[in-house]
């Protein structure tokens, strides 16, 4: 009998039908079909954020989160500022490094130097102390207990970012705002920073006028031991704060790469992309704030 016009065996149906579906086309499947392998959704992850049908095991998602409010940014970005033009324009003071020709009345180098050292260093100043009152007044992730380890979380957070900043744990503990370890170095600094401006203060009170306001700090100078004593400290101060900012800078590229959560964006758009259960967990068990 001739098989032109026999029918496929129950048994060669399945095979054929696949052999089909491999080759389908994206959009060619009949309606009520089920999906062949290449109309699979796609399980391209971005930022954290599994794509459709992306299995749960490749990580939380991440959500963008309102961390850094404009005072910190601000305060930030003046005491960054305050650095650099205090350095430049105190080191000159302290050891010219360049001269010009001809009478100094026509010039006033020195002048002009000293007067934006003094300028500069009241705006450092008020930004430091916006900054410490801002550890009272601000949001949570703004205030003191994010500097200070006050709690038992806190103190093993900081050992596992020492763990993990001497290569024995290979990625820190997730966090939403500052790490432990770098709100206890922060202290450190803005230990810094009030030496600074009281040995600063000190300097100028020496110089003053008898009526000056400023002539009141002349007794730190006293105190320190001379003025070439508070002028050495301040000296110091500037080379260790320096100093500080290298390591933070490399502290913060590093921190991106590893995290990849825009830690370095933050500071100027205020925002870090945390894990759900990270965000609302928040600083110390605390609902963290969002925009």
């Amino acid at each position: 009998m001739s098989d032109a016009g026999a029918k496929p065996s129950p048994s060669e149906a399945p095979r054929s039908g696949s052999a089909r579906a491999g080759s389908v086309r994206l959009g060619s499947a009949r309606p009520g079909a089920p999906r062949a392998a290449s109309d699979a959704p796609s399980r391209v992850a971005t930022r954290g954020h599994p794509g459709p049908g992306a299995s749960p095991a490749r990580g939380p998602a991440l959500e963008r989160v309102y961390v850094w409010d404009w005072v910190v940014r601000l305060t930030h970005w003046l005491i960054v500022a305050g650095i650099l033009v205090l350095s430049v324009s105190g080191y000159f003071i302290g050891d010219p490094f360049s001269s010009t020709s001809g009478p100094a009345t026509e010039h006033h180098l020195m002048a002009w130097l000293r007067i934006t050292h003094f300028y500069a260093s009241i705006l450092f100043t008020l930004a430091v102390l916006a900054r410490i009152a801002w550890m009272f007044l601000g949001p949570p992730l703004a205030r003191w207990d994010q500097f200070l380890p006050a709690s038992r979380a806190r103190l093993g957070e900081m050992w596992q970012t020492f763990r993990f900043y001497v290569l024995l744990r290979r990625r820190p503990p997730p966090v939403c705002g500052h790490n432990a370890l770098a709100g206890a170095t922060y202290v450190l600094v803005f230990t810094l920073y009030l030496l600074g401006i009281a040995s600063g203060a000190a300097l100028v009170g020496v110089e003053a006028d008898l009526d000056s306001p400023m002539r009141w700090f002349a007794d730190l100078a006293v105190v320190c031991g001379g003025a070439q004593s508070v002028r050495w400290l301040h000296h110091v101060i500037m080379w260790l704060l320096l100093g500080f900012m290298v390591h933070h800078v490399y502290s913060a590229l590093l921190m991106a790469m590893v995290e990849k959560n825009g830690v370095i964006d933050s500071i100027f758009s205020g925002h870090k992309f945390v894990s759900r259960g990270l965000r609302e967990r928040g600083p110390s068990g605390e609902e963290a704030e969002d925009a």
